[in-house]
């Protein structure tokens, strides 16, 4: 359970939702972010999840996000890269197939939905 803002207590949301709603408002404030997830699955519903509270809130951004995964072409990963860093993009939903080869020093917040298996690649994600 949680309390909730009127001092009230709710049931607790799935982490996946949760999820969503820390990278809708990391979105919303403008901070460039990675949110990694473990699977393919995962990265898409974080991602719908994100777009959808970003959307109710009659904001833009939704379009501002986009998910990233090794069933991508190498092109269409390598675009998604670059619009990120180029600042197309704010944030991107993704599995571990973005951890390596990334310049995490110009990003400003990463997220992680559960342990992504080793502590070497947690610190790789984290930058």
């Amino acid at each position: 359970e949680r309390l909730a803002e009127n001092g009230s207590v709710r049931s607790r949301l799935s982490p996946i939702m949760e999820m969503g709603m820390l990278f809708a408002e990391c979105v919303q404030h403008n901070l460039k972010c990675i949110a990694f997830c473990k699977t393919r699955k995962l990265s898409e519903l974080v991602l719908t999840y994100a777009r959808n509270i970003l959307d109710q809130m009659d904001s833009d951004r939704g379009k501002a996000i986009a998910a990233y995964r090794a069933g991508y072409s190498a092109e269409h990963r390598r675009a998604i890269e670059g619009s990120l860093f180029n600042g197309n993009l704010i944030g991107v939903a993704a599995t571990n197939a973005l951890e390596l080869g990334i310049d995490v020093g110009a990003l400003d917040v990463t997220l992680h939905l559960g342990f992504p298996g080793t502590v070497s690649s947690l610190w790789q994600q984290a930058g």
